[in-house]
């Protein structure tokens, strides 16, 4: 039997014994966790999965919220697809496939073309300090000094400017 007669035979199956409405709230039997477990194992999205248990997707996102048990079963499902494709994948590495050992190290170890993705607790630290604003008297004595400074003091030499016919 193929893959998807397997699929479809599960569907239509289980889905009117999985789950059922018991005073206005949906709940899922716990016989559906085995198959929560290896829908999601096989990639199966949640809309998929619900389809399976015979309850809308939106549904089925609010027992994983209350339910801990479903949840359990799916997040071990997600964690066997995960374990499986990294398994695949470093086989392909070992193999000689450089594109799957560049990936592995992307994915795994945070390498990037340019530079390593720095964790977010080691962020660097900026500080900027802001001094605290001058009174009026002390900003009319810093803009007399400024005025004060001519070329001579500096050792430049003076420069003549011409501004629409006006001599500076």
């Amino acid at each position: 039997m193929g893959l998807q007669a397997k699929y479809n035979r599960c569907m239509t199956q289980t889905a009117s014994s999985l789950a059922a409405k018991t005073e206005g709230r949906w709940a899922v039997s716990p016989e559906a966790h085995p198959l929560v477990r290896r829908l999601r194992s096989n990639g199966c999205s949640q809309a998929t999965i619900a389809a399976a248990i015979g309850i809308p997707p939106s549904t089925f996102r609010d027992l994983l919220d209350r339910d801990d048990e479903l949840k359990a079963a799916y997040e071990e499902g997600h964690g066997a697809m995960h374990d499986e494709l990294v398994s695949l994948l470093m086989e392909q590495a070992r193999s000689g496939n450089v594109a799957s050992a560049i990936f592995l190290l992307k994915g795994s170890h945070g390498y990037r073309e340019t530079t390593p993705v720095q964790p977010a607790d080691k962020a660097p630290a900026i500080n900027i300090t802001i001094p605290p604003a001058m009174s009026p008297t002390d900003l009319a004595k810093l803009t007399n000094q400024l005025r004060d400074v001519t070329p001579d003091d500096t050792g430049d030499k003076p420069v003549a400017r011409k501004r629409k016919g006006i001599e500076r």
